[in-house]
């Protein structure tokens, strides 16, 4: 295993006051399995930000997603807007906390997700910077009345793993 603590930019998923932290693990079994890696981020690094963050009124929980789709849960799990996320069925291996688990989840296909697709920047009012070349996702976005600003990013996901939310490092939304 892996010396930690770790937490990195790409393994938090940020709500109203509440810090969502996603391990990844490749196997549902591997858990609660401390001995098996995990993907980015760790148990220990989640402890650190809860503790760092509490004085501050946020909280932070930790969810644990499949890690064979993707190294970070910001390339696995999109918060579009208050209310609602994109993720492939399945690809979460636990319950988001309480308080979401009446948002809605819209089904992101398995082709799509690992050609970096949830890794977008929503920009608040229905807009979104996504990855150019998905014909699901945008077409279920734009039915929704959602404006998809898509930019080339293929190659740059196809080769090192990183989209539009990682070389944006955007972490604070606004929800109108």
């Amino acid at each position: 295993p892996f010396p930690g603590p770790f937490v990195s930019p790409g393994d938090p998923r940020i709500f109203d006051n509440t810090v969502v932290l996603g391990i990844g693990v490749p196997k549902k079994s591997h858990v609660n399995d401390l001995s098996k890696p995990r993907s980015s981020g760790d148990e220990w690094g989640a402890e650190i930000l809860r503790r760092m963050m509490e004085p501050f009124g946020w909280k932070v929980e930790t969810i644990y997603f499949d890690s064979n789709l993707s190294y970070h849960i910001d390339c696995v799990m999109s918060v579009l807007d208050e209310g609602l996320l994109a993720a492939p069925k399945g690809s979460l291996w636990t319950e988001l906390p309480k308080e979401f688990r009446d948002w809605e989840i819209m089904d992101v296909s398995l082709d799509e997700c690992k050609m970096g697709i949830c890794n977008n920047v929503p920009l608040g009012n229905k807009r979104i910077i996504i990855h150019e070349g998905s014909k699901k996702f945008i077409k279920d976005l734009e039915k929704r009345g959602w404006e998809c600003i898509e930019v080339p990013y293929s190659t740059i996901y196809g080769k090192i793993g990183s989209g539009v939310h990682c070389s944006t490092a955007s972490i604070w939304r606004e929800f109108d």
